[in-house]
């Protein structure tokens, strides 16, 4: 995190924002910010499926799972050989009660190699066999997300 900090101070750039945001939502750290730094880092016309992901996340993170569908479905369509995504498109298909769907991404998830190291494959076997559990929504505070929803539909809507 001080790393990716340090760098975006020297040389702001949409991988780097996109990077830091994903590590704080990770940590459970800040939505806020990884929020800010997500949608700022998001191109609706860019085809990248990793700050497309996560933006899924985020949302995935602070319990809008049908957003967070929306975004992982676009997200595999970019990526689709990106086994990380998978997985989180199989979370959230659970949550919204897509489960055979949900069972078939974390199966395709299995399937594919993982060239980011972030994939893990144990994780995934425990959820084919026992499922989900409904996931500890990150506490935010709803105005500054608020900010960030009208940014990313004025990014969408241009």
């Amino acid at each position: 995190e001080q790393y990716l900090r340090k760098v975006l101070s020297l040389r702001p750039n949409r991988m780097t924002q996109n990077h830091l945001g994903y590590i704080l939502l990770l940590q459970n750290k800040n939505p806020e910010e990884a929020f800010e730094l997500i949608v700022s880092a998001y191109n609706p016309d860019g085809g990248d499926g990793s700050v497309t992901d996560s933006l899924g996340w985020a949302f995935y993170k602070i319990g809008d799972y049908e957003q967070a569908v929306k975004y992982l479905e676009k997200a595999s369509d970019q990526a689709p050989s990106e086994a990380v995504i998978y997985d989180h498109l199989g979370d959230a298909y659970w949550q919204v009660g897509r489960k055979r769907e949900a069972v078939f991404q974390w199966n395709h998830a299995l399937g594919l190699k993982d060239d980011t190291g972030e994939f893990n494959r144990q994780t995934t076997l425990k959820k084919l066999e026992n499922g989900l559990e409904k996931p500890t929504v990150l506490p935010f505070d709803q105005k500054e997300i608020d900010k960030q929803l009208e940014r990313l539909k004025a990014k969408e809507n241009s």
